[in-house]
């Protein structure tokens, strides 16, 4: 039986994440019926902004159309490497790197299955924020193990370099994860800051060869753009924790295992998942600051986020979402042409990013003073 015609690796790619959006597409709809008819919904309350039970479950439909494709992009190298050769000649070089990788890669997959069951249970049943922050250090720290950790400019201190890598790996982590976790209060929220995120990080990934990662960023824009057709406002489906952790999770471990260092711009090393995940970072520091000057506890939900504070300035839900999304593709687009630049380059647009929030703050201060 001949081997279908040779593709590219930047097709092999794309193609996932085409794969990766129709899947979530077609899979969205059944998991909202399944959810409606089994009662699994999202009450009106106190916190919620919405007025009508919205289905829950979303999240498996991204899962499912990240997790799989991931798990195959595994399995195919290490159980069929003469399908691959033949396929995508340009993929053999990689196979035995690919073997080298897979137990970091297993590791990646566990600790994503993790995070999911954590957030689907804590979607159904309810978990305090001390059992999640657990179960999320937990897995930071396996990960840590396994090889998937923040090293850069860590290594050859000993003991002491070690366990700043693990504790830096671990906070990073906890950190975008549950970025994305404070990010979900509003339709199309969370899902339309990942998929900029994903698309800018996976621009990045294939413009310097890091091609496992490229494929796992386009699954992810493409799973979340599939639900997103379904979550936009005003959403029919809601992604629950099952969905904005598993956002977190892919965004956070993906960002370590990013290498954008090559001789030449080390900063990029630092500036570029800033710069991606600038918004997400402004959202959480600043509603933990008004908890904070509140006198409320950090960890209990309210309507103090970013988009709220818009709603409250007079935009619609919509067009603070719209606004929110605008200003991570900002972001995202600086962080591209920063891995274009040189270190000098790379200082100005980090500043110039930083000093757009602070516009933003600026603004909105002087909005709700007036």
């Amino acid at each position: 039986m001949p081997y279908p015609k040779q593709v590219t690796l930047d097709q092999i790619v794309l193609a996932a994440g085409a794969g990766s959006f129709l899947f979530s597409l077609l899979l969205t709809p059944v998991v909202r019926a399944f959810a409606r008819s089994k009662g699994f919904v999202d009450e009106p309350g106190p916190r919620k902004i919405h007025q009508w039970p919205v289905a829950l479950g979303g999240g498996v439909a991204i899962f499912g159309a990240v997790f799989i494709p991931l798990a195959l992009a595994l399995a195919v190298p290490v159980l069929a490497p003469g399908l691959v050769k033949s396929v995508a000649p340009g993929l053999a070089e990689h196979l035995d790197g690919a073997k080298d990788v897979a137990p970091r890669a297993l590791a990646y997959l566990c600790g994503a299955l993790v995070l999911f069951v954590l957030g689907l249970v804590d979607d159904a049943k309810g978990l305090g924020p001390k059992v999640k922050l657990q179960v999320q250090a937990a897995v930071g720290l396996g990960l840590a193990a396994s090889g998937i950790r923040l090293s850069t400019f860590l290594d050859g201190y000993g003991f002491a370099g070690h366990a700043l890598q693990y504790a830096a790996t671990v906070a990073w982590f906890v950190v975008v994860t549950n970025a994305f976790n404070l990010l979900d209060n509003m339709d199309g929220l969370a899902a339309g800051v990942a998929a900029v995120a994903a698309a800018a990080f996976g621009v990045i990934a294939l413009a310097t060869g890091q091609l496992f990662i490229a494929f796992a960023l386009f699954t992810l824009l493409g799973g979340t753009l599939g639900f997103l057709a379904y979550n936009r406002p005003p959403a029919t489906v809601f992604m629950g924790d099952a969905g904005s952790l598993t956002l977190g999770y892919h965004l956070a471990v993906l960002t370590i295992l990013f290498t954008f260092y090559d001789g030449m711009h080390p900063l990029s090393v630092y500036f570029v998942p800033l710069l991606v995940l600038a918004v997400p970072f402004y959202d959480t520091a600043s509603v933990i600051f008004i908890r904070l000057r509140s006198g409320k506890p950090i960890m209990v939900g309210d309507t103090n986020h970013f988009s709220h504070r818009l709603v409250a300035l007079g935009l619609s839900r919509a067009a603070a979402v719209g606004l929110i999304v605008l200003l991570t593709c900002v972001t995202g687009i600086a962080a591209v042409l920063m891995y274009r630049t040189d270190v000098a380059g790379s200082v100005l647009v980090f500043s110039q990013t930083l000093l757009v929030l602070i516009v933003v703050a600026v603004l909105e201060i002087a909005g709700r003073r007036k």
